[in-house]
Protein backbone atom coordinates (compact mmCIF):
# COMPACT_ATOMS: atom_id res chain seq x y z
CA UNK A 1 0.00 0.00 0.00
CA UNK A 2 2.80 2.40 0.93
CA UNK A 3 4.69 1.54 -2.26
CA UNK A 4 1.57 2.31 -4.31
CA UNK A 5 1.19 5.68 -2.56
CA UNK A 6 4.86 6.39 -3.12
CA UNK A 7 4.50 5.61 -6.81
CA UNK A 8 1.50 7.92 -7.12
CA UNK A 9 3.39 10.72 -5.37
CA UNK A 10 6.37 10.27 -7.69
CA UNK A 11 4.11 10.24 -10.72
CA UNK A 12 2.32 13.36 -9.50
CA UNK A 13 5.66 15.12 -8.87
CA UNK A 14 6.87 14.12 -12.33
CA UNK A 15 3.71 15.51 -13.93
CA UNK A 16 4.07 18.75 -11.98
CA UNK A 17 7.71 19.16 -13.03
CA UNK A 18 6.94 18.48 -16.69
CA UNK A 19 3.97 20.84 -16.58
CA UNK A 20 5.95 23.68 -15.01
CA UNK A 21 8.87 23.12 -17.39
CA UNK A 22 6.52 23.27 -20.39
CA UNK A 23 4.97 26.51 -19.11
CA UNK A 24 8.38 28.08 -18.47
CA UNK A 25 9.64 27.01 -21.90
CA UNK A 26 6.57 28.44 -23.61
CA UNK A 27 6.95 31.76 -21.77
CA UNK A 28 10.55 31.88 -22.97
CA UNK A 29 9.30 31.36 -26.53
CA UNK A 30 6.84 34.23 -25.96
CA UNK A 31 9.74 36.41 -24.82
CA UNK A 32 11.70 35.44 -27.93
CA UNK A 33 8.68 36.29 -30.08
CA UNK A 34 8.35 39.63 -28.29
CA UNK A 35 11.99 40.50 -28.95
CA UNK A 36 11.71 39.36 -32.57
CA UNK A 37 8.56 41.42 -33.09
CA UNK A 38 10.53 44.59 -32.43
CA UNK A 39 12.84 43.60 -35.29
CA UNK A 40 10.46 41.91 -37.71
CA UNK A 41 7.80 44.61 -37.49
CA UNK A 42 4.52 44.64 -39.41
CA UNK A 43 4.63 45.86 -42.97
CA UNK A 44 8.12 44.59 -43.88
CA UNK A 45 8.77 42.87 -47.20
CA UNK A 46 8.63 39.29 -45.86
CA UNK A 47 5.98 39.07 -43.14
CA UNK A 48 2.55 40.45 -42.35
CA UNK A 49 0.48 40.19 -39.16
CA UNK A 50 3.48 39.25 -37.04
CA UNK A 51 1.61 41.19 -34.36
CA UNK A 52 -1.85 42.79 -34.29
CA UNK A 53 -0.52 46.30 -34.81
CA UNK A 54 -3.78 47.73 -36.20
CA UNK A 55 -5.86 46.98 -33.09
CA UNK A 56 -2.99 48.01 -30.83
CA UNK A 57 -2.87 51.46 -32.42
CA UNK A 58 -6.65 51.81 -32.00
CA UNK A 59 -6.34 51.00 -28.29
CA UNK A 60 -3.46 53.47 -27.87
CA UNK A 61 -5.64 56.16 -29.40
CA UNK A 62 -8.43 55.26 -26.98
CA UNK A 63 -6.04 55.37 -24.03
CA UNK A 64 -5.28 58.97 -24.96
CA UNK A 65 -9.02 59.68 -25.22
CA UNK A 66 -9.76 58.15 -21.81
CA UNK A 67 -6.79 59.98 -20.29
CA UNK A 68 -8.29 63.18 -21.67
CA UNK A 69 -11.62 62.48 -20.00
CA UNK A 70 -13.53 60.92 -22.93
CA UNK A 71 -15.31 57.95 -21.33
CA UNK A 72 -18.30 57.82 -23.67
CA UNK A 73 -19.69 54.28 -23.80
CA UNK A 74 -19.60 52.46 -27.14
CA UNK A 75 -20.82 48.99 -28.12
CA UNK A 76 -17.37 48.23 -29.55
CA UNK A 77 -16.04 49.21 -26.09
CA UNK A 78 -12.47 49.93 -27.13
CA UNK A 79 -12.38 52.43 -24.27
CA UNK A 80 -12.94 49.57 -21.82
CA UNK A 81 -9.66 47.80 -22.53
CA UNK A 82 -8.03 51.25 -22.81
CA UNK A 83 -9.22 52.01 -19.26
CA UNK A 84 -7.70 48.76 -18.00
CA UNK A 85 -4.31 49.65 -19.46
CA UNK A 86 -4.50 53.20 -18.21
CA UNK A 87 -5.14 51.78 -14.73
CA UNK A 88 -2.25 49.31 -15.06
CA UNK A 89 0.08 52.07 -16.25
CA UNK A 90 -0.65 54.02 -13.07
CA UNK A 91 0.05 51.01 -10.84
CA UNK A 92 3.18 49.89 -12.72
CA UNK A 93 4.65 53.11 -14.15
CA UNK A 94 8.10 51.49 -14.41
CA UNK A 95 6.72 49.13 -17.10
CA UNK A 96 5.28 51.91 -19.24
CA UNK A 97 6.89 52.59 -22.61
CA UNK A 98 5.57 55.05 -25.22
CA UNK A 99 3.88 52.23 -27.15
CA UNK A 100 2.74 50.28 -24.03
CA UNK A 101 4.19 47.12 -25.63
CA UNK A 102 6.12 45.93 -22.55
CA UNK A 103 3.20 46.44 -20.16
CA UNK A 104 0.86 44.65 -22.58
CA UNK A 105 3.28 41.75 -22.96
CA UNK A 106 3.66 41.21 -19.21
CA UNK A 107 -0.11 41.54 -18.62
CA UNK A 108 -0.89 39.09 -21.41
CA UNK A 109 1.71 36.60 -20.17
CA UNK A 110 0.23 36.80 -16.67
CA UNK A 111 -3.18 35.98 -18.13
CA UNK A 112 -1.58 33.16 -20.14
CA UNK A 113 -0.15 31.59 -16.96
CA UNK A 114 -3.51 31.83 -15.17
CA UNK A 115 -5.27 30.39 -18.22
CA UNK A 116 -2.92 27.40 -18.21
CA UNK A 117 -3.59 26.77 -14.53
CA UNK A 118 -7.36 26.85 -15.14
CA UNK A 119 -6.91 24.63 -18.20
CA UNK A 120 -5.00 22.16 -16.04
CA UNK A 121 -7.74 22.21 -13.40
CA UNK A 122 -10.29 21.41 -16.10
CA UNK A 123 -8.24 18.43 -17.32
CA UNK A 124 -8.17 17.20 -13.71
CA UNK A 125 -11.96 17.48 -13.42
CA UNK A 126 -12.28 15.57 -16.70
CA UNK A 127 -9.84 12.88 -15.44
CA UNK A 128 -7.55 13.54 -18.39
CA UNK A 129 -3.80 13.08 -18.12
CA UNK A 130 -0.67 15.14 -18.55
CA UNK A 131 -0.75 14.97 -22.36
CA UNK A 132 -4.18 16.61 -22.38
CA UNK A 133 -2.90 19.34 -20.10
CA UNK A 134 0.08 19.97 -22.37
CA UNK A 135 -2.26 20.25 -25.37
CA UNK A 136 -2.70 23.85 -24.21
CA UNK A 137 0.59 24.71 -25.90
CA UNK A 138 -0.45 23.39 -29.29
CA UNK A 139 -2.32 26.67 -29.69
CA UNK A 140 0.53 28.79 -31.03
CA UNK A 141 -1.88 31.69 -31.48
CA UNK A 142 -1.01 32.38 -27.84
CA UNK A 143 2.30 33.75 -29.14
CA UNK A 144 0.31 36.26 -31.21
CA UNK A 145 -2.15 37.06 -28.43
CA UNK A 146 0.67 37.65 -25.94
CA UNK A 147 1.88 40.65 -27.93
CA UNK A 148 0.55 44.21 -27.73
CA UNK A 149 -2.80 45.35 -26.36
CA UNK A 150 -5.64 43.03 -27.26
CA UNK A 151 -8.83 41.53 -25.84
CA UNK A 152 -8.14 37.95 -26.87
CA UNK A 153 -6.10 36.56 -23.96
CA UNK A 154 -8.59 37.87 -21.40
CA UNK A 155 -11.47 36.46 -23.46
CA UNK A 156 -9.91 32.98 -23.51
CA UNK A 157 -9.37 33.14 -19.75
CA UNK A 158 -13.03 34.01 -19.18
CA UNK A 159 -14.14 31.09 -21.38
CA UNK A 160 -11.94 28.68 -19.44
CA UNK A 161 -12.98 30.08 -16.07
CA UNK A 162 -16.68 29.76 -16.95
CA UNK A 163 -16.14 26.12 -17.92
CA UNK A 164 -14.30 25.38 -14.67
CA UNK A 165 -16.84 27.29 -12.57
CA UNK A 166 -19.61 25.25 -14.21
CA UNK A 167 -17.84 22.01 -13.31
CA UNK A 168 -17.52 23.11 -9.70
CA UNK A 169 -21.10 24.34 -9.49
CA UNK A 170 -20.03 27.95 -9.15
CA UNK A 171 -21.84 29.32 -12.20
CA UNK A 172 -23.87 31.89 -10.21
CA UNK A 173 -20.62 33.36 -8.87
CA UNK A 174 -19.73 34.25 -12.46
CA UNK A 175 -21.92 37.32 -12.01
CA UNK A 176 -19.00 38.77 -10.04
CA UNK A 177 -16.91 38.50 -13.21
CA UNK A 178 -19.22 40.76 -15.23
CA UNK A 179 -17.59 44.13 -14.30
CA UNK A 180 -14.20 42.95 -15.57
CA UNK A 181 -15.78 41.28 -18.61
CA UNK A 182 -17.60 44.51 -19.47
CA UNK A 183 -14.27 46.35 -19.69
CA UNK A 184 -12.85 43.69 -22.02
CA UNK A 185 -15.77 42.99 -24.39
CA UNK A 186 -19.49 43.79 -24.08
CA UNK A 187 -20.07 40.44 -25.79
CA UNK A 188 -18.52 38.74 -22.77
CA UNK A 189 -21.23 40.13 -20.51
CA UNK A 190 -23.86 38.59 -22.78
CA UNK A 191 -21.81 35.39 -22.94
CA UNK A 192 -21.67 35.06 -19.14
CA UNK A 193 -25.40 35.70 -18.78
CA UNK A 194 -26.17 33.16 -21.51
CA UNK A 195 -23.85 30.62 -19.90
CA UNK A 196 -25.55 31.00 -16.52
CA UNK A 197 -29.01 30.86 -18.12
CA UNK A 198 -28.26 27.59 -19.92
CA UNK A 199 -26.18 26.06 -17.11
CA UNK A 200 -28.96 26.55 -14.57
CA UNK A 201 -31.38 24.46 -16.67
CA UNK A 202 -31.83 20.70 -16.43
CA UNK A 203 -32.17 20.41 -20.21
CA UNK A 204 -29.79 22.37 -22.41
CA UNK A 205 -31.58 22.18 -25.76
CA UNK A 206 -34.69 24.22 -24.98
CA UNK A 207 -32.81 27.10 -23.40
CA UNK A 208 -30.25 27.08 -26.20
CA UNK A 209 -32.96 27.63 -28.81
CA UNK A 210 -34.53 30.38 -26.72
CA UNK A 211 -31.15 32.10 -26.53
CA UNK A 212 -30.45 31.52 -30.23
CA UNK A 213 -33.70 33.19 -31.28
CA UNK A 214 -33.29 36.08 -28.84
CA UNK A 215 -29.64 36.84 -29.70
CA UNK A 216 -30.29 36.50 -33.45
CA UNK A 217 -33.14 39.02 -33.33
CA UNK A 218 -31.23 41.32 -30.95
CA UNK A 219 -28.18 41.29 -33.22
CA UNK A 220 -30.41 42.08 -36.20
CA UNK A 221 -31.96 45.00 -34.32
CA UNK A 222 -28.54 46.34 -33.31
CA UNK A 223 -27.23 46.05 -36.87
CA UNK A 224 -30.15 48.15 -38.11
CA UNK A 225 -30.43 50.83 -35.42
CA UNK A 226 -26.84 51.10 -34.16
CA UNK A 227 -23.68 51.63 -36.20
CA UNK A 228 -21.60 48.75 -34.84
CA UNK A 229 -19.63 47.98 -38.00
CA UNK A 230 -19.17 50.43 -40.84
CA UNK A 231 -20.32 49.59 -44.36
CA UNK A 232 -16.71 49.66 -45.58
CA UNK A 233 -15.84 46.88 -43.13
CA UNK A 234 -18.80 44.75 -44.23
CA UNK A 235 -18.03 45.02 -47.92
CA UNK A 236 -20.61 43.75 -50.40
CA UNK A 237 -20.60 40.02 -49.59
CA UNK A 238 -22.82 37.74 -47.51
CA UNK A 239 -22.45 39.81 -44.32
CA UNK A 240 -23.69 42.91 -46.15
CA UNK A 241 -26.58 40.89 -47.61
CA UNK A 242 -27.67 39.81 -44.12
CA UNK A 243 -27.53 43.38 -42.82
CA UNK A 244 -29.76 44.44 -45.71
CA UNK A 245 -32.13 41.58 -44.94
CA UNK A 246 -32.19 42.71 -41.32
CA UNK A 247 -33.06 46.22 -42.45
CA UNK A 248 -36.17 44.86 -44.13
CA UNK A 249 -37.31 42.03 -41.86
CA UNK A 250 -34.90 41.59 -38.87
CA UNK A 251 -34.55 37.87 -39.72
CA UNK A 252 -31.21 37.75 -41.54
CA UNK A 253 -29.26 36.25 -38.65
CA UNK A 254 -32.14 34.09 -37.42
CA UNK A 255 -32.36 32.28 -40.77
CA UNK A 256 -28.76 32.26 -41.90
CA UNK A 257 -26.63 31.95 -38.75
CA UNK A 258 -26.02 28.23 -39.42
CA UNK A 259 -24.37 29.25 -42.70
CA UNK A 260 -22.34 31.86 -40.81
CA UNK A 261 -21.04 29.11 -38.50
CA UNK A 262 -19.73 27.31 -41.58
CA UNK A 263 -18.21 30.61 -42.74
CA UNK A 264 -16.30 30.94 -39.46
CA UNK A 265 -14.97 27.38 -39.77
CA UNK A 266 -14.07 27.86 -43.44
CA UNK A 267 -12.32 31.15 -42.70
CA UNK A 268 -10.28 29.47 -39.96
CA UNK A 269 -9.11 26.71 -42.28
CA UNK A 270 -8.25 29.27 -44.96
CA UNK A 271 -5.27 29.86 -42.67
CA UNK A 272 -3.53 27.08 -44.62
CA UNK A 273 -3.32 29.61 -47.45
CA UNK A 274 -0.86 31.79 -45.57
CA UNK A 275 0.70 33.62 -48.52
CA UNK A 276 -0.77 37.06 -49.16
CA UNK A 277 -1.50 38.56 -52.57
CA UNK A 278 1.73 40.55 -52.33
CA UNK A 279 3.76 37.38 -51.74
CA UNK A 280 4.45 37.96 -48.05
CA UNK A 281 3.73 35.43 -45.30
CA UNK A 282 0.81 35.98 -42.92
CA UNK A 283 2.36 34.86 -39.63
CA UNK A 284 -0.92 34.90 -37.71
CA UNK A 285 -2.27 32.22 -40.08
CA UNK A 286 0.77 29.99 -39.66
CA UNK A 287 0.41 30.15 -35.87
CA UNK A 288 -3.16 28.83 -36.15
CA UNK A 289 -2.20 25.69 -38.05
CA UNK A 290 -1.12 23.32 -35.22
CA UNK A 291 -4.35 23.93 -33.30
CA UNK A 292 -6.46 23.57 -36.44
CA UNK A 293 -4.72 20.29 -37.30
CA UNK A 294 -5.41 19.01 -33.79
CA UNK A 295 -9.08 19.93 -34.12
CA UNK A 296 -9.21 18.18 -37.50
CA UNK A 297 -7.78 15.04 -35.86
CA UNK A 298 -10.47 15.26 -33.17
CA UNK A 299 -13.32 15.60 -35.69
CA UNK A 300 -14.47 11.95 -35.31
CA UNK A 301 -14.97 12.56 -31.60
CA UNK A 302 -17.09 15.64 -32.25
CA UNK A 303 -19.26 13.37 -34.40
CA UNK A 304 -19.53 10.94 -31.47
CA UNK A 305 -20.47 13.87 -29.23
CA UNK A 306 -23.35 14.73 -31.56
CA UNK A 307 -24.58 11.15 -31.88
CA UNK A 308 -24.45 10.63 -28.09
CA UNK A 309 -25.65 14.12 -27.25
CA UNK A 310 -28.03 13.10 -24.44
CA UNK A 311 -25.26 11.30 -22.59
CA UNK A 312 -22.55 13.91 -22.91
CA UNK A 313 -24.91 16.81 -22.18
CA UNK A 314 -25.32 15.30 -18.71
CA UNK A 315 -21.66 14.40 -18.16
CA UNK A 316 -18.89 16.29 -16.38
CA UNK A 317 -18.12 17.88 -19.77
CA UNK A 318 -21.51 19.61 -19.77
CA UNK A 319 -20.05 23.06 -18.96
CA UNK A 320 -17.69 22.75 -21.94
CA UNK A 321 -20.67 22.11 -24.21
CA UNK A 322 -22.46 25.12 -22.71
CA UNK A 323 -19.42 27.36 -23.27
CA UNK A 324 -19.41 26.38 -26.95
CA UNK A 325 -23.16 27.01 -27.28
CA UNK A 326 -22.99 30.35 -25.43
CA UNK A 327 -19.99 31.40 -27.51
CA UNK A 328 -21.80 30.47 -30.74
CA UNK A 329 -24.90 32.50 -29.89
CA UNK A 330 -22.92 35.48 -28.63
CA UNK A 331 -20.24 35.72 -31.31
CA UNK A 332 -22.78 35.29 -34.10
CA UNK A 333 -24.12 38.67 -32.97
CA UNK A 334 -20.99 40.15 -34.56
CA UNK A 335 -21.70 41.09 -38.19
CA UNK A 336 -18.17 40.22 -39.35
CA UNK A 337 -16.56 36.81 -39.84
CA UNK A 338 -12.97 36.50 -38.65
CA UNK A 339 -10.83 33.38 -38.12
CA UNK A 340 -9.25 35.04 -35.07
CA UNK A 341 -12.56 34.77 -33.24
CA UNK A 342 -12.61 31.01 -33.86
CA UNK A 343 -9.24 30.62 -32.14
CA UNK A 344 -10.72 32.05 -28.93
CA UNK A 345 -12.89 28.97 -28.33
CA UNK A 346 -10.51 26.30 -29.67
CA UNK A 347 -9.02 25.49 -26.22
CA UNK A 348 -12.53 24.53 -25.06
CA UNK A 349 -13.12 22.49 -28.24
CA UNK A 350 -9.83 20.63 -27.77
CA UNK A 351 -10.73 19.73 -24.19
CA UNK A 352 -14.15 18.55 -25.32
CA UNK A 353 -12.70 16.43 -28.10
CA UNK A 354 -10.08 14.88 -25.81
CA UNK A 355 -12.72 14.04 -23.20
CA UNK A 356 -14.95 12.30 -25.74
CA UNK A 357 -11.91 10.43 -27.04
CA UNK A 358 -11.06 9.16 -23.56
CA UNK A 359 -14.62 8.13 -22.66
CA UNK A 360 -16.12 6.97 -25.97
CA UNK A 361 -15.91 3.28 -25.05
CA UNK A 362 -17.55 3.74 -21.65
CA UNK A 363 -20.70 5.68 -22.55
Amino acid sequence: MSSANSFRRQRSLHSLLVSNFALTFFILICIGYYITSSIVFDGNQFFENFVNLHDHDVYLMNIDLVRGGDNLFELANDKGIASIYLFLSQIFPFLVTPDMALLAFIFNCAILVISYKVYGNITYELSLGLVAKLSFFVNLSFLYFAQLINKDMATILIFLFCAYAGMRGWHWYLLLLIPFAAFVRIQLVIFILVFIFIASAKKISLRFWVVYIFTSLLAAYLSVYFSIIGEDSLGDGFSAYLVNLNNDHLIGYLLFNPIRVLQFIFDAYLSFDFFTESGTIDVSKILRLPQLLLLAALTPYFYILCTRWRIYSKSVARPLVIVVLAYTCTWLMNPTVNARYVMLVTPILVLLGLYVRSTRRHV
